[in-house]
């Protein structure tokens, strides 16, 4: 047996697809335009639905490219970025891990 916390996990998970990870995590009572004008791209309720009813999870990405497109989207604490000025209440938490498994950015 053997406990993970997230970190773990998600650097797990890199390691076993090979491929760059993006974890996102937003209060479940914050209000939903709130939460996609923090993280637009899950709009895309066809590929998204199931992390924005979990409030988080994890993306298997493609590519590092793609990674930090999505990554640089995600407005958190630090608020808004260079592709995403909203400035509103909501705010999603965003961590990247590499392929590797090396945790890298996080938007606090």
């Amino acid at each position: 047996m053997k406990a993970l916390n997230f970190h773990e996990a998600m650097s797990a998970i890199a390691r076993s697809y090979d491929k760059p990870v993006l974890y996102l995590s937003f209060d479940p009572d914050q209000d939903l335009e709130q939460t996609l004008a923090a993280a637009p791209y899950l709009k895309n309720l066809a590929e998204f639905g199931q992390l924005v009813a979990d409030s988080g999870g994890y993306i298997v990405c493609d590519s590092d490219e793609e990674m930090e497109e999505l990554f640089w989207q995600t407005v958190g604490d630090d608020g808004p970025t260079a592709t995403n000025p909203y400035r509103g209440n909501g705010t999603v938490y965003a961590l990247t891990c590499s392929a590797a498994g090396q945790l890298r950015n996080e938007n606090t």
